[in-house]
């Protein structure tokens, strides 16, 4: 069993993959990139302000951060493309939504496309966080 110190230390690397480098991944944070390497490394941690400015950062609710592998299996999920009934069924304004989409440089594609993402695995967090409430809600009327 990881501590919560590991699982931070793990969630945290998956973030700087997503980056696609500790530094790029130190500037979105406005840390160095040596802070970077630490907690990567294992030589400290982030303290809970700072794991909270990066959930905050990421659109991901801190306790996303603090629990297993979850930062992961987001990012697997975010490379899964549309199949053409699903297109087809797009409202109007996720039509209009694509247009701007397509409209913007590659940067911006890419600054909007992250964002996107982490602001629906949030969505997604929240709903499994409200389902564990709402159990433990449950199991303490059964009793």
């Amino acid at each position: 069993m990881s501590t919560v110190r590991e699982t931070v230390q793990h969630n945290i690397n998956a973030l700087v993959d997503y980056e696609g480098s500790p530094s790029l991944f130190a500037d979105r944070i406005g840390v160095s990139r040596q802070s970077v390497n630490n907690w990567i490394s294992g030589k400290n941690a982030p303290d809970i302000e700072m794991i909270n400015q990066i959930a905050r950062k990421y659109r991901i609710p801190l306790s996303v951060i603090l629990e297993g592998d979850i930062v992961r299996q987001w990012i697997k999920r975010q490379e899964t493309p549309l199949k053409t009934s699903e297109l087809d069924a797009l409202t109007s304004d996720e039509k209009n939504l694509l247009a701007l989409y397509r409209q913007m440089d590659a940067e911006d594609k890419k600054t909007f496309m992250r964002s996107a993402q982490l602001f629906a695995f949030a969505g997604e967090a929240k709903k499994r966080d409200d389902l564990r409430i709402a159990k433990g809600a449950r199991k303490t009327v059964k009793q």
